[in-house]
């Protein structure tokens, strides 16, 4: 029997690219209605620093370890959505330890 650690929730992309939506808009001071979910992130005006705010976000509400490299691979709300429901529903993996910063200056 898994750990209560190793539980993550099982989320479809549907829901991952809502969640997104929503923080998209918040950080770019932009409506819902404004993010064509086609259009890449960058074309929204998203930096790479609000990038890596938002992966740290998301790794925080699926409890996941998501690569910084996902926002630039998967450059599209849809993409990115599809890929990280795969992520969240593939076996547990740890999350970095929580006392050691993930990245180093």
């Amino acid at each position: 029997m898994s750990s209560q650690s190793s539980l993550k929730p099982i989320v479809g992309a549907a829901l991952i690219q809502e969640w997104l939506k929503v923080k998209l808009s918040e950080r770019l001071k932009i409506s819902t209605e404004e993010i064509d979910p086609e259009e890449t992130f960058s074309s929204h005006g998203l930096s790479s620093a609000q990038a890596l705010i938002l992966l740290a976000q998301l790794e925080e509400w699926l409890h996941l370890h998501l690569s910084p490299t996902l926002f630039w691979n998967y450059p599209t709300l849809v993409s990115f959505s599809h890929r990280i429901a795969e992520e969240a529903s593939s076996p547990a993996q740890p999350k970095p330890d929580q006392g050691e910063p993930r990245w180093k200056r």
